[in-house]
């Protein structure tokens, strides 16, 4: 049985994400996370905040449609 990709939490590297999410994540992100409406729990939010440091930053977005997209790049870089 295959899932519609709208209700699956997508993770791609940076080069790979669709360019209409790529200008909303952090530019040059190591990865970003797209977590849909139906998925969006404190539990899976906490799986990628948890990776938020100092030197390696997690920004959280959420989109238009109740998804909840987030990257992780580098320190100096700009959302």
């Amino acid at each position: 049985m295959s899932k519609d990709p709208e209700e699956i939490i997508q993770i791609w590297r940076y080069d790979q994400v669709p360019k209409s999410l790529k200008p909303l994540s952090r530019k040059n992100s190591a990865w970003v996370v797209r977590i849909p409406p139906d998925l969006v729990w404190h539990e899976s939010e906490a799986l990628f905040l948890r990776l938020h440091t100092d030197s390696h930053p997690v920004i959280r977005r959420m989109l238009a449609d109740g998804s909840i997209l987030f990257s992780g790049g580098l320190k100096d870089e700009k959302p």
